[in-house]
């Protein structure tokens, strides 16, 4: 429990200086805290958004794909919906820095896991 309780504030800490107080980096120093000690997936996506706002786009691939590897499914269909909504944001990532063929795989990877994704829907489409 006090490690579960620890890894949630150090996220939390990284997500309110990042999205509220829009210090990044306190943002960083906390979500990395949470990535060193944990390997929090949340904590992983947090950290890319800041690098793909900053225009670091190779380094914000790299922390979704390690940000994937940590998720787990347990057979829970909310749990395969974030997932495939992060494999979404890796899409679009891919299709930014135009790798085409991994967006692709990315996007159609989140409708196996949610055929609702409407994101991945409308990039394959694309």
């Amino acid at each position: 429990p006090d490690q579960l309780f620890d890894l949630i504030r150090l996220n939390r800490l990284g997500e309110i200086s990042h999205k509220s107080l829009r210090d990044l980096n306190a943002a960083r120093h906390y979500y990395q805290l949470s990535i060193d000690k944990y390997k929090d997936p949340a904590s992983f996506f947090g950290l890319s958004e800041i690098y793909e706002q900053e225009g670091d786009l190779q380094r914000a691939i790299s922390l979704r794909e390690e940000g994937l590897k940590q998720m787990t499914l347990i057979d829970n269909p909310e749990l395969a919906k974030n997932k495939a909504k992060r494999l979404s944001e890796l899409g679009n990532l891919y299709t930014k820095v135009n790798r085409i063929a991994e967006a692709k795989k990315a996007f159609q990877d989140a409708l196996t896991l949610d055929p609702n994704n409407t994101i991945a829907q409308e990039e394959l489409k694309k």
